[in-house]
């Protein structure tokens, strides 16, 4: 079975990942694509760059994307963030 993803594996890493200011309303997984859709509130835009840093830093993930729009805002964002999924 070398096409199965343990998506709980990938939800768990996602969750270690978010810190407290970092509040996920919505998770989107593609199998298709091997994508992932996260939208959220941060806190401050500091937790959002934190969080994209951590999502950077894991080999999870790859091409992950925070619109700029995004972090326009100081405090209380609205955010959304793609990225690829690496197979392990």
């Amino acid at each position: 079975q070398s096409d199965f993803t343990p998506w709980s594996d990938l939800l768990t890493t996602v969750a270690g990942l978010t810190a407290k200011n970092i509040n996920l309303s919505y998770l989107k997984v593609d199998a298709a694509e091997q994508s992932i859709k996260i939208n959220g509130l941060a806190v401050r835009r500091d937790d959002l760059l934190d969080f994209k840093q951590q999502l950077e830093n894991t080999a999870r993930f790859k091409n992950i994307d925070l619109p700029v729009k995004n972090i326009l805002e100081k405090e209380n964002i609205n955010f959304e963030i793609t990225a690829k999924i690496n197979r392990q």
